[in-house]
């Protein structure tokens, strides 16, 4: 008997897919890839988890020492003692989960998106291989953008501290004031360039620099799609990082889902940007070699033909 009243008959054919079918956009392409891939999304994560280990650490000693240091300016030591004893610990670890998540783990994260993108693109990826692939390809890079993460977060959170929770500056003046917008405008202009940031290292063989550059006008230049990635990716990573300060038990979602979801949201949006208005410059160069020699034998036509001479 082939299969139990067919519903396990692998030999007969699926429906398929109708030549006519519509191709799915927004939403609807979004669960559908996401349906269709979850399982290798997990497993995404799950090796992403893996090599994130030491990176996330290395974060979050710099959260840590980022609010001691300021908490040291703005309480007595048995205060501080207290806070930590009493949540502040879990606290900065969730901080700096929720930043790890939103921010990328540098040459890590360049391995996750390759295989992110490829989905986005609804094409086939080997989770491993392409992750692997890429992660070596772009180490130096990406890991150089994680030192400057990090340096960037610890800059970031002790403004922050020091503007908002001390008295520097003379409190409530007006100086503090203006401080505080230009740091709130910084750290989201800075935010909204990670959603290009590690995506653009994958992708091109940009320097470093370029790389900054490009994602810096990226976030100007398509500010609308660029806030809808940086919302939608940041929602998604906060409400699983909070919920598990509430519910322990939703932490298993961190390890499942977390960070490919979040990822995969942002791309959703941005990697089709990235790829009409951003072009690899040693592609670019081998374009512009071939238009020249499309032109040279253009412009050779005319004298190498064999259109026969009528002699006057």
């Amino acid at each position: 008997m082939a299969g139990f009243f067919n519903l396990f008959d692998y030999n007969k054919p699926g429906p398929g897919v109708r030549k006519d079918e519509p191709e799915k956009k927004g939403l609807a392409r979004y669960f559908d890839i996401f349906g269709k891939r979850i399982w290798k999304m997990v497993a995404l994560n799950f090796l992403y988890l893996l090599f994130s280990v030491v990176p996330y650490l290395i974060l979050y000693a710099v959260c840590n020492i980022s609010i001691l240091f300021v908490m040291n300016y703005s309480t007595s030591p048995e205060e501080m003692t207290e806070w930590l004893n009493n949540g502040g610990t879990l606290l900065i670890m969730l901080g700096a989960l929720y930043i790890y998540c939103f921010g990328g783990g540098g040459a890590s994260a360049c391995g996750m998106i390759n295989v992110l993108r490829k989905y986005v693109d609804d094409t086939h990826a080997w989770v491993w291989m392409d992750f692997w692939s890429s992660f070596k390809d772009n180490f130096l890079q990406g890991t150089l953008a994680y030192i400057i993460d990090c340096a960037a977060a610890m800059v970031l959170i002790i403004n922050f501290g020091l503007y908002n929770f001390t008295d520097f500056a003379g409190g409530n003046g007006i100086l503090i004031t203006v401080l505080r917008a230009l740091l709130l405008l910084v750290i989201l202009v800075w935010g909204m360039m990670h959603v290009y940031i590690y995506p653009v290292i994958t992708s091109f063989k940009f320097k470093l620099r370029d790389v900054y550059k490009n994602s810096f006008i990226m976030v100007f230049g398509k500010l609308p799609q660029t806030a809808a990635a940086f919302i939608l990716g940041g929602a998604v990573s906060f409400v699983i990082v909070s919920l598990t300060a509430v519910v322990p038990l939703i932490g298993l979602l961190i390890g499942i889902i977390l960070f490919t979801l979040t990822e995969y949201t942002r791309l959703t949006i941005s990697y089709p940007l990235i790829k009409k208005y951003m072009r690899d410059p040693e592609e670019a160069k081998r374009e512009a070699k071939r238009e020249a020699m499309r032109r040279d034998i253009e412009a050779d036509a005319g004298v190498f033909n064999d259109d026969r001479v009528e002699p006057k």
